[in-house]
């Protein structure tokens, strides 16, 4: 048997929703004005790995508590540095 890759999972989104929002409340930022980047992996081989963190992305910004929700990676466009840079 195996599984489907953790980065589907949809009990994912729960998870970074509470780890964002704790993180957020522990600096006494409000998540209406907290911008969150999810980084993943990234492979110009293999586009699993940023199909499954744009799903999460997708998945927090439709739940609307943040000011915004974006992706970075370690191997492909856009980089962690493209994100910090474009961050509200």
């Amino acid at each position: 048997y195996q599984c489907d890759s953790l980065g589907v999972d949809p009990q994912l989104s729960e998870c970074l929703l509470q780890m964002a929002t704790q993180c957020a409340s522990a600096h006494k930022i409000p998540a209406e004005t907290t911008s969150v980047i999810l980084i993943a992996h990234g492979s110009e081989n293999n586009p699993a790995s940023a199909e499954a963190a744009m799903l999460q992305r997708d998945r927090l910004e439709r739940i609307g508590k943040f000011q915004s929700v974006t992706t970075a990676f370690l191997e492909q466009e856009p980089t962690i540095a493209d994100a910090l840079n474009t961050a509200k």
